[in-house]
């Protein structure tokens, strides 16, 4: 977005790198407040079996507006299996039917299917993978690195990674996942319901 400091975090909730990031980014984030627009997309790798589940799970809980903090729960998690996925859900106050059927659409997994390709961009498909401006950094990075690229990105200087240009173009599209996914659908049934299959 013009005027601020573009960040988009590609990130999966099994990886350790990206669990050591979380809290670093998070404090420069708050830090930096306002003058910040961060992203966050959905990136789980094949090899953490629980990841794509969790990865769900976020995007779900993004459509009841609790998208950060259940993120934040899950990197702090010592478990992503489906129970322990239920207890953060509920500790959040989240509509279990709605959390349930947003589980359990094609389109959720769709869209973090969507978010998994972009981790290509660039090459290097690997967690984390952060574009701070047109800055791209690989990697749980010291945090002088990231405190530098906020910094240059916030005097408009460039960097090598990802420019203005593609970071609109790849919030358009992540917005046109979550249109497509149709988050805010009306509920369809009534009552208490089992967590969604993984």
């Amino acid at each position: 977005l013009p005027g601020k400091i573009n960040v988009a975090e590609l990130s999966d909730f099994e990886c350790q790198a990206c669990r050591s990031l979380h809290p670093r980014l998070t404090a420069l984030l708050a830090e930096y407040g306002d003058r910040a627009h961060h992203i966050r997309l959905f990136t789980p790798l094949a090899s953490h079996p629980n990841s794509f589940s969790a990865a769900v799970a976020a995007a779900c809980a993004e459509a009841q507006d609790s998208g950060d903090q259940m993120a934040d729960a899950l990197f702090r998690a010592d478990a992503l299996d489906p129970a322990e996925i239920e207890r953060i859900a509920a500790a959040l106050g989240l509509d279990r039917v709605a959390f349930a059927d947003c589980r359990a659409d094609p389109a959720t997994r769709a869209r973090v299917e969507g978010e998994r390709a972009l981790l290509a961009l660039g090459g290097m498909p690997m967690t984390p993978k952060l574009y701070v401006g047109g800055t791209r950094i690989v990697g749980a990075q010291p945090d002088l690195v990231l405190r530098d690229a906020f910094e240059r990105a916030a005097r408009g200087e460039d960097g090598r990674g990802l420019s203005g240009a593609v970071y609109v173009a790849l919030l358009g599209a992540l917005v046109a996942l979550v249109l497509a996914a149709g988050w805010r659908r009306p509920r369809t049934r009534e009552g208490p319901s089992a967590a969604a299959p993984e």
